[in-house]
């Protein structure tokens, strides 16, 4: 079996979701909701979007927001030793 063009196109398009979507995805799981509310976001609001808008969501979390929740959770964490 052949994969044409348009076969590779989806199958680069799913990888492209899976390889973005799945690392947000625990990400804004792993992180710790006092963390999000130190940084000012909302946690189920980016799970929301990144469900709901896989790559777009992904691509803005990790430009976005991540920085700023990963900071205060590095904060939180170095107040706490």
């Amino acid at each position: 079996m052949v994969l044409g063009a348009i076969e590779l196109m989806i199958f680069f398009m799913m990888l492209s979701m899976f390889l973005l979507t799945v690392p947000a995805l625990i990400d804004i799981v792993r992180l710790p909701s006092s963390a999000w509310k130190a940084a000012g976001q909302i946690q189920v609001l980016w799970l929301v979007l990144v469900l709901a808008f896989p790559v777009l969501g992904a691509i803005a979390y990790f430009f976005m927001v991540r920085r700023d929740v990963a900071a205060a959770h590095r904060g939180i964490e170095g107040a706490m030793a």
